[in-house]
């Protein structure tokens, strides 16, 4: 039964860091899409304003 218990514990665990690693990874390619899009924007006012 401990080890049973000891399982569901792990599985838990594991789950739980997984939740946190998919977390911090879409964060991550939230923060690199908005970045891009910033750098599109930037890129086509310059072209705009100087041509």
């Amino acid at each position: 039964m401990s080890s049973a218990a000891a399982a569901v514990v792990v599985v838990v665990v594991v789950a739980a860091a997984a939740a946190a690693v998919v977390e911090v990874v879409a964060a991550a390619v939230a923060v690199v899409v908005a970045a891009v899009a910033a750098a599109i924007v930037v890129a086509v006012v310059v072209v705009v304003v100087v041509v």
